[in-house]
């Protein structure tokens, strides 16, 4: 029986070679990578899928209003607006830009939007500092073929739907 016995710096050198040749930190880009381009591939999937459903209420409604969400994504300030439903029911969204903006169709008439607001700032003592404002609902006309913008007014903390310039 032969027994091998290394120094310390005999380890060292034969771990730095590891790292050296690429070693666990190579695979953890690669695993990096395939999970980055995993997310956009389901995010892209998930928006093709929006605009499917979208484009069939649309040609069941041809003369649909576009009603665009103002949301705001910063690093460090964050505005959202989400809206739970439009007259009582579940909205399918659309996406443009790559999924980038995003908004929802409505008929012409008049319409109650279920709506929520959460803003998010960086705060002094805590790293984060988020602010929601109860869910409302708004009473909404559109006319045919127009665009709009549908927002949240932090300085008034009232809904707004603006014609689309």
């Amino acid at each position: 029986m032969t027994e091998v016995v290394t120094t310390g710096a005999e380890v060292i050198a034969t771990g730095t070679q590891y790292v050296q040749q690429g070693g666990a930190s190579q695979y953890y880009l690669i695993y990096v990578g395939v999970a980055i381009l995993a997310m956009i591939i389901g995010h892209q999937a998930y928006v093709y899928l929006q605009n499917k459903k979208a484009q069939e209420r649309l040609e069941k409604n041809p003369g649909a209003a576009k009603v665009y969400i103002k949301s705001t994504n910063l690093l460090v300030y964050q505005e959202t607006l989400r809206v739970a439903s439009v007259d009582g029911k579940a909205p399918v969204f659309f996406y443009e830009n790559l999924g980038l903006t995003k908004g929802f169709y409505l008929t012409p008439g008049t319409h109650v939007i279920n709506s929520t607001f959460t803003k998010v700032r960086p705060g002094i003592l805590h790293k984060q500092v988020s602010t929601t404002y109860e869910a409302s609902d708004n009473e909404v006309e559109v006319k045919a073929n127009e665009s709009y913008d549908y927002s949240f007014s932090t300085s008034k903390e009232v809904y707004t739907l603006k014609l689309k310039k």
